[in-house]
């Protein structure tokens, strides 16, 4: 280890003190205002001679209202933009260390492997579960995630539109086995194209119990932007492909034999890859194909015609030839030696619609239907069913009202009145109580903005939840429909100044008190229960503050439930979650060279335990033990930026040696699988511009 990490700084020194060799630091320029129309840039951004490096615009207007209406001037560079006005600009720092699962997700300890996001499930209403397209945007619902996916799929349909051919690469390498790659290649065709390529992949080892946790995970996404010659027509077409291999073990045979009680006044260190996991011969696999067609057609000014069609299929396999009774329990199909399952969903959704804005109100309604099938390679459902049908239609309505003087009203209302989903809704309003903007005494600017909320949805139980057919879990449920109501208020405070001690500051906030209605839950045994709804209240808060060498930010979130079901302490979630970060950067090698180090910790409260049954891809709940929590993560890091290249060096958890009163000396999140040991891991992002 010694040695690797000397080379590794050897290496890293070489890069950073000849830097020069590479000539002078590209500019990081932009236009002065960050919201004007980088189209009236007098170089051309495509041109290989400028300076001018502008980050790919990221499209989440793409399928707004045409701006050009309200332009009052065309597009003078018209090769890069697609016609759009953008205002993105490059940042100056890139947060390349932060490649962990957020402050929402848990996962089994190794990077790649399945992520815990809590048992409340996505809204079935909002857009498609892998698209950041904006409120104007085709919507289409997904009631099928099934959480195996160590990707965040939320971010992984990225729309850009590209001022130059753009490519992006970030590699990660550390202890066990593990390299995680991402690249990215964005690229416009003439003014009115651009294909975006993404790859991922993640492949790791967990360290505690050696090669039984091989972990191997990718996916490819290609996205395929387009505009008519008129700008009448507007397509996106995006396909995606993911696939995951996992030698599961089942967590620790023995928690007792990993977790000893040490002294605390005593360092603690555990050897690795000595410990007895619960399963030595299962596997499994999870692919999902994600395939997606959204146009839009411009009828007359402000009328247009939309439509969306989208087709997922998500597989899970597993198979185990040694099968131990103590850990799966009963045994319905095959043999009792050994298990062979296969589970698949395919949904298809489609949704057409009209968009029509005038002074007032701008408004999105479409016709929603979805069609989804259920099948399993034990074929026993009914008497000769192969598989399982449910068909679903409704009406949605999205869009803004104009009515106030300094911002609009935000609205989204749904209704299915057919099918698998029938009786579902949703009602959601965003209300602008105050926008106020004026000037501080350091020759910059205040901004604070206040918003009220309100959202009723109900939504049916996701596929998984209500069938399973499998050799160890068979179950039939007819669940109610569950979801959320709640009032909110958001409050968003930014401090901009010219200061040289600092730059700028911001508190944004968000305040709930709502109810989980019908929530569902595994308890103890994978097939699902539905308990009443459960009052809660919910307080998420990020202060930050960035200074010409300091930033700080610091985040919680605490969400509280009134639990009636003192059993389940807090319906399986932390109470409090929260994330610091500081962090120094500094000119280095005579301004050849920023350097930026850096702390980050991470803390969830004490929480029910949850645990991971990979024969069914699920997470449980134990409706007795409270021992999982009560723990931070503290990580030490270094980013070395020389022009377009960042690498950095991050010692993890290394508080992983101390026991410290009053915290748990469980580290783990989900039992029986421990957080990775204290470990330090190397990477790198580089752009590269035309």
């Amino acid at each position: 280890m010694k040695k690797q990490l000397l080379l590794i700084f050897t290496i890293a020194y070489l890069i950073l003190s000849g830097s020069d060799l590479f000539g002078q630091a590209i500019e990081m320029q932009s236009p002065k205002n960050a919201a004007a129309d980088t189209t009236k840039v007098t170089k051309d951004t495509t041109s290989k001679s400028t300076l001018l490096k502008i980050e790919p615009y990221l499209a989440l207007d793409f399928f707004g209202i045409d701006k050009s209406y309200y332009q009052s001037s065309p597009s003078k560079n018209k090769r890069d933009t697609l016609l759009y006005p953008t205002g993105q600009i490059d940042s100056t720092m890139v947060d390349v260390n932060n490649y962990r699962a957020n402050l929402q997700q848990f996962n089994l300890g190794e990077p790649g492997s399945p992520t815990f996001m809590g048992f409340e499930n996505a809204s079935y209403f909002s857009k498609n579960s892998r698209s950041t397209f904006s409120s104007n945007a085709i919507q289409t619902f997904n009631p099928s995630q099934i959480g195996l996916s160590p990707f965040d799929n939320n971010q992984d349909l990225r729309l850009y539109r590209a001022f130059a051919p753009f490519t992006k690469f970030n590699y990660l390498q550390g202890p066990g086995k593990t390299i995680a790659v991402n690249a990215l290649h964005t690229q416009n065709f003439g003014a009115r194209s651009n294909i975006t390529l993404d790859y991922s992949s993640v492949t790791s080892q967990e360290q505690y119990v050696g090669s039984l946790q091989n972990n191997t995970h990718r996916n490819i996404h290609v996205n395929q932007l387009s505009i008519s010659k008129n700008g009448k027509y507007k397509q996106v077409v995006y396909l995606g492909w993911e696939r995951g291999n996992r030698q599961e073990n089942g967590g620790l045979a023995s928690e007792a034999d990993f977790f000893i009680p040490v002294d605390s006044s005593k360092f603690q260190i555990r050897p690795l890859g000595e410990y007895n996991p619960r399963l030595t011969t299962a596997k499994s696999l999870f692919s999902n194909h994600n395939h997606q067609l959204h146009q839009q057609y411009q009828v007359s000014r402000r009328l247009y015609i939309t439509q969306a069609v989208s087709w997922e299929k998500t597989t899970y396999q597993f198979k185990d030839s040694k099968r131990d009774t103590s850990f799966y329990g009963k045994n319905y199909f095959g043999t009792a030696l050994k298990t062979n399952d296969s589970n698949v969903w395919q949904l298809v959704n489609h949704a057409i619609g009209i968009k029509k804005s005038t002074d007032l109100i701008q408004f999105h309604a479409q016709h929603l239907f979805q069609s989804a099938t259920y099948q399993s390679n034990l074929a026993l459902f009914t008497q000769n069913q192969k598989s399982l049908k449910y068909q679903s239609a409704g009406l949605r309505v999205d869009g803004s009202l104009g009515l106030f003087r300094f911002s609009s009203m935000q609205f989204n209302a749904a209704y299915m009145y057919a099918g698998y989903a029938k009786n579902s809704h949703q009602l959601f309003g965003s209300l602008p109580l105050l926008r106020k903007s004026y000037q501080n005494d350091k020759n910059g600017r205040k901004y604070l903005y206040i918003n009220a909320e309100v959202q009723n949805e109900t939504k049916p139980a996701t596929f998984l939840q209500q069938n399973f057919y499998a050799n160890h879990f068979i179950y039939n449920n007819k669940f109610e429909l569950t979801g959320d109501k709640h009032i909110a208020g958001r409050i968003n405070f930014h401090n901009q100044t010219d200061s040289t001690a600092y730059r700028n500051s911001g508190i944004f906030g968000v305040i709930r008190s709502g109810s989980w209605i019908n929530p569902i839950l595994s308890i103890d045994s994978l097939p699902f229960t539905q308990f009443v709804s459960q009052p809660y209240y919910q307080v998420e808060i990020t202060f930050a503050m960035r200074g010409k060498h300091l930033y700080f930010n610091q985040t919680a979130n605490l969400k509280k439930f009134n639990s009636s079901l003192p059993t389940i302490f807090n319906m399986g979630q932390p109470v409090l979650r929260t994330t610091t970060t500081l962090e120094y950067k500094m000119p280095a090698f005579k301004k050849a060279m920023i350097l930026t180090l850096g702390t980050n910790i991470q803390y969830a409260s004490k929480f029910q335990n949850t645990t991971y049954r990979p024969d069914a891809g699920s997470f449980i709940v134990h409706s007795n033990l409270t021992n999982l929590g009560n723990y931070f993560e503290l990580d030490l890091y270094a980013v070395a930026k020389v022009q377009t290249l960042d690498i950095f060096l991050k010692a993890e958890h290394i508080n992983e040696i101390l026991v410290i009163p009053g915290f748990n000396t469980r580290y783990q999140y989900v039992a029986g699988y421990p957080i990775q040991p204290y470990r330090i891991r190397f990477g790198l992002n580089w752009k590269f511009y035309n």
